[in-house]
């Protein structure tokens, strides 16, 4: 990976948490709220990536199988 790209990276991840942490102390909902808000939010995007891997894996599961078949 270079080195710019990395510092990318590095950077997009410091401003997102920082950007995170700044909402959750200036949010003007309860702290009980917000953390059932994200637990929320942690849930969907759970669920999201299970079935996004569940659809992956049979695309991949059937192609695999097509090519076994030319052979």
């Amino acid at each position: 990976m270079s080195r710019k790209l990395l510092g990318l990276l590095l950077g997009f991840v410091l401003g997102a948490a920082l950007g995170s942490l700044a909402v959750m102390i200036f949010a003007p909902v309860t702290g009980k709220k917000l953390r059932m808000g994200l637990r929320d939010n942690v849930k969907k995007a759970q669920q999201a990536a299970r079935e996004a891997e569940e659809k992956q894996r049979a695309k991949l599961e059937a192609d695999l199988a097509r090519l076994r078949q030319s052979r």
